[in-house]
């Protein structure tokens, strides 16, 4: 008897072969396709969760900010009780981190003070014959003629570097600034992430000096880095007023006059940000308790430009700031 088989169980036994491992691989690409459909589901439902959070804290801030009365220390009564508006880390209880910042504590670019821009300039490492182009490339941008200062550049300027022309009209967004004619080539200025978070568009005038980062203080007279430093060490427990400014820094009544508001300004910049693949967002608010419509009014949303928290950084929860709160319960009356 022979062992052989014949040509044909052979040929069916390749053929099984070649099916169950066409089988075997159909299996492992649906199956990869299947865990991908799946791992794309939860990103998006960890998106859309982090989305609601986002929008739940805006809502909570926006009704807190119509609702608890500001002092000196914040949005609250005081030290340990106020959300601090220096734009200081809180961290809410659906893992939201919250900044906001008094726009009153930030320099506006609505109008163009020289001296404070200057300063400030200076400090970021801008030489000296470059600040006058600086500064006059951004009046010319924002006034409403043709006219070339010494220093500044028109539309021709603009189209011979390949630029749009100057809008002629108030910056509307800080992002706007890099579009000035020699703004976005001075490499000193953008090395620290935060420079645009230290501008605002909003029509503030002066400084709140409870809520300015230390450059922004350093735009004052008499005033360099170690000395606002000094007064951001000091604001921690005690509010800084004009009387107190004078006394740290040597300023006198007439030169804080126009310059020191230490209360808040009304104008809010809100940024919100998760530690998730969702990119921060910043919102300008300006609050308007006699509107028509609503006690606030959103004035622009953007990305915001800060980077990434560091690690380091401490989260405050924002609970220990809210939950001694007193909410004003009058209701708002033309």
């Amino acid at each position: 008897m022979s062992l052989k088989g014949s040509p044909q169980q052979g040929f069916v036994l390749v053929a099984t072969l070649v099916f169950i491992t066409a089988m075997l691989l159909a299996a492992g690409f649906f199956a990869a396709k299947v865990e991908k459909a799946r791992s794309l589901a939860a990103l998006s439902q960890s998106r859309s969760d982090h989305m609601v959070a986002m929008h739940n804290t805006l809502q909570d801030m926006l009704y807190r900010l119509t609702r608890v009365r500001p002092s000196l220390y914040g949005l609250g009564p005081s030290a340990k009780q106020a959300i601090r508006l220096d734009g200081r880390l809180y961290l809410d209880d659906n893992a939201i981190r919250v900044r906001l910042q008094d726009q009153g504590g930030l320099l506006s670019l609505r109008f163009v003070d020289r001296v404070r821009l200057g300063r400030l300039l200076a400090l970021k490492g801008v030489p000296l014959e470059a600040q006058s182009v600086l500064l006059d490339s951004l009046e010319d941008y924002i006034d409403e003629n043709d006219l070339r200062r010494l220093n500044g550049a028109e539309a021709d300027d603009y189209r011979a570097s390949g630029l749009p022309p100057p809008a002629n009209r108030p910056i509307r967004s800080v992002h706007e600034l890099k579009q000035v004619f020699g703004w976005a080539a001075q490499a000193p200025l953008w090395q620290d992430p935060r420079t645009l978070d230290l501008f605002t568009v909003s029509r503030v005038t002066g400084i709140n000096p409870n809520a300015a980062p230390w450059e922004i203080l350093a735009t004052m007279p008499f005033v360099d880095e170690a000395i606002a430093r000094r007064l951001i060490a000091y604001r921690e427990d005690t509010p800084l007023t004009q009387g107190i400014m004078g006394r740290l820094t040597g300023m006198h009544a007439e030169q804080m006059q126009f310059l020191i508001f230490p209360f808040p300004s009304g104008n809010y910049r809100l940024t919100l940000s998760c530690a998730c693949a969702l990119p921060p967002r910043s919102y300008n608010i300006r609050l308007t308790p006699f509107g028509d419509q609503a006690p606030w009014v959103l004035e622009g949303i953007r990305y915001a430009t800060r980077g990434p928290d560091q690690p380091q950084q401490t989260l405050i929860p924002l609970s220990e700031a809210i939950e001694s709160q007193t909410i004003q319960t009058r209701p708002f009356s033309p």
